[in-house]
């Protein structure tokens, strides 16, 4: 039989709901984060790739500034699409996290018709991490020292002329098929697994013409085993000062390859805001960007609102190489 409330237990009841509110609302959580639960950093992306690489950079810098636990967590597959989207359904309590790109939140939702996230209504960009200009690499032998001396060949030439690349919707491919588009020459790619087989390919000789990371680029151009015709973004790279950007050469692309940290949409702001401030704090330490330089990344810091700009703008860029490029997944 159900016991009468009394006016005393009624007050006991309420003041235990109300205990149990306050403990479990957003703000209090927020207040206490990180606490002593890690925090999960997902990279969509096998381990010891770029992105990898810098993941682990910050999670390092990331468990010292928040005095926690940072874990970096490999979930690759489908492009890097398939990591993103499992963050994109997590708990938006600021425990998972996903170091995106802009393969992943720029490029795929013009390259996917039936992407599994929408990156603006599903994230929320804690900050840029970083960013490499995408370069447009020949093997010495390649008779052209510039972009537009490439072009004038690919004009001549009977066939369309032939570069390396790392796959049909990569970052590689569309820059060089902007390139094409803009010139209105023939240019074909001949995929590779990934950058290293481009540079060994370019090296050999088995391809005169590729793309890749000014990363990857640059102990190979100190070398003299391959040079950079032009380079991406929006200014030239710090680390290739000598070589002009596309832009510079008459090719309108100014997108580059950056690298975020993204939590889930409705992440209370008091965790974003923390999350944001000690992702700034690590970017500024001097060690960090020393690791950063060392793997060929652009070292400079940008605001929250100018990141939102930047993938607002490349997004639409690279929507319309997308579809010039005829590159799109039905």
């Amino acid at each position: 039989m159900p016991v009468p409330l009394t006016s005393q237990r009624r007050a006991v009841l309420t003041a235990l709901g109300l205990a149990i509110t306050v403990a479990w609302s957003p703000g209090a959580t927020a207040a206490e984060f990180p606490g002593t639960k890690p925090i999960k950093l997902v990279v969509p992306f096998p381990p010891g790739g770029l992105t990898d690489s810098l993941a682990r950079v910050l999670a390092l810098g990331l468990s010292q500034e928040l005095k926690g636990t940072v874990i970096v967590d490999n979930v690759p597959g489908a492009a890097g699409t398939l990591g993103v989207a499992r963050v994109a359904r997590a708990a938006p309590d600021g425990y998972t996290l996903v170091m995106g790109i802009s393969a992943t939140h720029a490029i795929a939702p013009a390259l996917y018709k039936d992407l599994s996230y929408k990156p603006v209504q599903d994230f929320i960009p804690i900050g840029r991490a970083g960013q490499s200009a995408l370069v447009v690499m020949a093997n010495p032998q390649f008779p052209a020292s510039n972009i537009q001396d490439m072009i004038s060949l690919a004009r001549k030439a009977q066939q369309p002329t032939i570069y390396a690349a790392w796959g049909v919707g990569t970052g590689g491919h569309l820059t060089m098929e902007s390139i094409a588009h803009h010139a209105k020459v023939k240019m074909e790619q001949a995929p590779y697994k990934g950058e290293s087989g481009i540079l060994q390919a370019l090296v050999g000789g088995e391809v005169l013409l590729g793309t890749g990371s000014v990363g990857a680029a640059l102990p190979f151009v100190k070398a003299g085993r391959i040079k950079v015709l032009g380079v991406g973004g929006a200014q030239r790279s710090a680390l290739l000062p000598d070589v002009p950007t596309l832009a510079e050469q008459g090719i309108p692309f100014k997108s580059s390859s950056w690298f975020g940290v993204f939590a889930p949409a409705k992440t209370p702001p008091q965790v974003t805001q923390e999350l944001s401030r000690a992702l700034a704090a690590v970017l500024a330490r001097p060690q960090v960007i020393a690791s950063m330089r060392g793997l060929g990344l652009d070292t400079e810091t940008v605001s929250q609102e100018a990141f939102v700009r930047q993938i607002n703008e490349d997004t639409a860029a690279w929507a319309d190489v997308v579809k010039v490029s005829g590159a799109r997944f039905e």
